[in-house]
């Protein structure tokens, strides 16, 4: 389940846009030195499949924090940390506190800050920002083309700047913990004010990772990369009581063995604000044929998604139900459903 709050300049934008309150702030344990946040949250799920039995579960994505910003009499920038837990998932998440973004830092008034630790890659907060509601398992994918794209990773060094006239900078270096020769940079840019948001980004990685590429359940082949990248722009247009927002991700990754494969996707919303309380919103993501999947079987591995969104806000918290239908890898039906969500989500 995507989240309606994220914490990027994006995604303030859109909660903003929803008219969700703040009523109910972190609470200070320390001043601003130590803060404790959090989120109760969690969906109701059934699963209306073309080729299997129907499921139901009950998702939980409760999540707990602390952070916080302690500034120095004898020093300039301010330090800032924060380690924050993984989803609750009902007990089955493999760790606790620092799963999710951990971080320590500084943080300097006109240039920005500089942090180090488990954190979002630069380019990824972007193509997060376009995935709501439930167009991710099309939009962030990557396995067709047997690559596994970092999204939230360790060992990432991150800079992001202050707001200079509305322009925004990210910067991350990852994916050296084995090898310098599988960095991960990324890079994310940014320009917003009061009618519009326009983004883009790059990230690239090097040699040496090795992924399985799958249809489906069914693996194809085991592949040695030498490298993949992508680049994605987008944008935010609001619009009174509508905000529209569409993006373009074009992937590709090369194989040691030689040869390359791509993939381009599409996403694209629009939501429309009824009154203080409740909006609806629709969601379309659509990711092209790959372009070596005729050597993969000659299967079509194109997918889509058709969402809506119809929502109920309140200081802090939000109520939905959503109905999301997937067609996954063209003509084939095994991946296919229509899923029914009620959810909820308070934060603090």
């Amino acid at each position: 389940m995507d989240k309606f709050f994220k914490r990027t300049l994006v995604c303030a934008a859109v909660a903003s846009a929803a008219a969700v309150g703040s009523a109910n702030a972190a609470v200070q344990v320390v001043g601003d030195a130590v803060t404790f946040y959090g989120q109760a949250a969690g969906s109701v799920i059934y699963d209306i499949k073309d080729n299997q039995d129907n499921s139901m579960i009950a998702d939980i994505e409760s999540r707990i924090g602390f952070r916080g910003v302690v500034e120095f009499e004898d020093l300039a920038p301010n330090f800032i940390w924060q380690m924050e837990g993984g989803n609750a998932n009902n007990g089955t998440n493999s760790g606790g506190l620092g799963v999710r973004d951990t971080y320590l830092g500084f943080d300097w008034e006109g240039f920005g800050n500089i942090k180090f630790g488990r954190q979002l890659v630069a380019a990824y907060n972007l193509v997060d920002a376009h995935t709501n509601p439930g167009t991710g398992g099309v939009f962030d994918s990557a396995t067709d083309i047997g690559v596994a794209y970092e999204g939230r990773a360790d060992h990432v060094i991150r800079y992001d700047s202050a707001n200079w006239n509305g322009f925004t900078l990210s910067a991350t270096l990852s994916g050296t913990a084995e090898t310098f020769d599988a960095k991960t940079v990324s890079f994310a840019g940014a320009y917003q004010n009061d009618n519009m948001l326009l983004h883009a980004g790059y990230y690239d990685r090097g040699e040496t990772e090795e992924k399985d590429v799958f249809i489906n359940t069914t693996k194809l082949t085991t592949l040695e990369l030498d490298g993949s990248d992508y680049w994605i722009v987008g944008a935010y247009f609001f619009l009174g009581d509508f905000t529209v927002n569409a993006a373009y991700r074009d992937a590709s990754v090369d194989y040691a063995a030689g040869g390359s494969n791509s993939q381009e996707s599409y996403s694209a919303a629009i939501q429309y604000t009824i009154d203080e309380n409740w909006f609806v919103k629709a969601g379309y993501a659509h990711q092209g044929e790959s372009s070596k999947s005729a050597d993969f079987n000659g299967v079509d591995d194109s997918d889509t998604a058709i969402t809506a969104r119809v929502a109920y806000t309140l200081p802090s918290a939000i109520l939905y139900f959503d109905v999301r239908d997937y067609d996954m890898d063209g003509e084939a039906t095994s991946g296919d459903k229509t899923r029914l969500m009620f959810g909820t989500e308070y934060y603090w």
